[in-house]
């Protein structure tokens, strides 16, 4: 079992993670296990592939934003997989998000997976818009 500094209460990267999990088990993926990184898991049924970051609120939410992505940048090995960073819906975080430049998140086909307090996950598409007030 992971052990988070913070724990895993909504917003932090604890509650993000399981959020994503159960998620994801919901809808027929099964978690694979591939190092550095937090969510890696395949659909049983169409093969469809995620590999998700996951973050939480910290003290420098802006640079473990960024942190984020490149760590999912530099692992992008599968060109068929779906990437996304999955972040909880709070302003620091969308602030974030919408300091991305729709047309890159369009280039590098990143998700945003935006997480609420009560663990519903919203997908926003690499071709979606993103408002600042929460979703």
């Amino acid at each position: 079992m992971i052990l988070y500094k913070n724990g895993l209460d909504f917003p932090y990267e604890g509650f993000i993670q399981h959020a994503i999990e159960a998620h994801f088990d919901m809808g027929g993926f099964i978690m694979e296990h591939l190092p550095h990184t937090d969510y890696a898991g395949v659909h049983t049924e169409t093969g469809e592939r995620w590999r998700i970051e996951a973050k939480g609120l910290t003290s420098a939410v802006g640079l473990d934003f960024r942190t984020g992505l490149g760590q999912l940048i530099q692992r992008m090995d599968e060109p068929e997989a779906r990437y996304g960073i999955a972040i909880p819906n709070i302003p620091a975080y969308l602030k974030q998000v919408n300091q991305i430049k729709p047309w890159v998140r369009e280039k590098f086909g990143l998700f945003i997976l935006i997480v609420s307090e009560d663990g519903e996950v919203q997908y926003v598409y690499p071709n979606q818009p993103i408002y600042m007030e929460e979703c």
